[in-house]
């Protein structure tokens, strides 16, 4: 009887050592590098982007590192946004023949860029680029595309003085003041004596001349040209 016992419970424990090795070697085969774990390759974390991977394709991140085909992203924002103030020029003195190149040119980077906010502004352009589109349009449109890259200097000079040009037909004291600052700061900085000399002047007009919006593109033009 006893050495019946003895043998049931050395069956016992052959059956479940092999269990137990057959655990290890289905968990071993199924996890490869991950060690069991699930890892979810769809989505690309955060670190991964810091330590230098791909980011996902169709993020903006991904399109605003990779958009200029000739040299960095503040080359490609600095050419669309020069030829959107061209653009306003030629519209103004019905230039159309001129504008209907530099609509093409907008358009195309435009597409390339493939933000919402930045083709519902150009649409707007659009609507009336042949007619008399008023500055709010440009500044509108001038603005979205800065907004996208503002790690840029320009691209934050820019958006920083739309911000205080908007503030000086409302004027909330208090963010006034912030913003004008800021936007001095910015310009001086910038240290190009066409852009301070064009800022002065609008300044000087302090949202009070016939011109004051036409001073603005003037200061614009000059921030991006200083860049090129």
């Amino acid at each position: 009887m006893q050495m019946k016992n003895t043998a049931v419970l050395k069956v016992f424990v052959v059956i479940i050592l092999v269990s137990f090795l057959g655990y290890f070697v289905v968990r071993d085969a199924s996890s490869g590098i991950t060690g069991g774990f699930v890892v979810d390759n769809e989505e690309t974390s955060e670190s991964e982007l810091l330590a230098g991977e791909p980011t996902p394709e169709g993020s903006i991140f991904n399109k605003l590192l990779t958009l200029g085909e000739e040299g960095t992203v503040l080359d490609y924002t600095s050419s669309l946004l020069n030829n959107i103030l061209a653009l306003r020029t030629a519209s103004n003195n019905k230039q159309i023949v001129e504008v209907a190149g530099l609509v093409s040119e907008v358009d195309k980077s435009v597409e390339k860029l493939n933000v919402a906010e930045v083709n519902y502004a150009w649409n707007e352009v659009l609507g009336c680029v042949y007619e008399n589109c008023g500055d709010s349009a440009y500044v509108n449109l001038i603005d979205q595309i800065a907004t996208k890259d503002l790690k840029a200097p320009t691209n934050e000079l820019l958006h920083s003085l739309i911000a205080t040009y908007g503030y000086w037909n409302g004027k909330t004291i208090v963010e006034f003041s912030e913003s004008l600052s800021k936007t001095d700061e910015l310009i001086k900085k910038l240290k190009d004596s066409n852009a301070v000399a064009a800022w002065e002047s609008l300044v000087e007009c302090n949202g009070a001349c016939e011109d004051f919006s036409a001073r603005l593109f003037t200061v614009m033009e000059a921030v991006v040209v200083s860049e090129n």
